[in-house]
């Protein structure tokens, strides 16, 4: 009977290696992208309007991070409560669940929607 358990936890050492190479995987491939979206070039310069300023207005082509890139730099240096309004429920649904990954904010403690009779909180 031993040696049946000792097989079994061999076989899921290596299943948690490989889950755990896999996610490392995931990690730095959206580590790549970030740094390759456009909005990352202009981190700065937006940290420094929205230190400088009580309203900035950020404008840009689809797909260069607005929506995913801003909120998490925001929470990155110590903003709280930051709002992102989206035109639809499901885009709303949609960019929580991609910032909640991106930031590994799996159980919802920072990131999270609200619309009407719904939200993630």
């Amino acid at each position: 009977a031993g040696g049946g358990l000792a097989e079994f936890r061999a076989v899921l050492n290596l299943y948690l290696d490989f889950a755990l190479r896999a996610r490392f995987a995931a990690v730095a491939k959206l580590k790549r992208t970030q740094r390759d979206l456009p909005m990352a070039t202009a981190r700065a310069r937006l940290l420094r309007a929205v230190a400088e300023n009580q309203c900035v207005v950020v404008a840009g082509d689809t797909g260069c991070g607005k929506s995913t890139q801003v909120p998490q730099y925001l929470l990155r240096t110590g903003h709280t409560r930051i709002a992102c309004t989206q035109p639809r429920r499901l885009s709303a649904i949609a960019l929580c669940r991609r910032v909640a990954a991106e930031t590994l904010d799996e159980y919802g403690d920072e990131v999270a929607y609200h619309i009407p009779f719904d939200s993630s909180k």
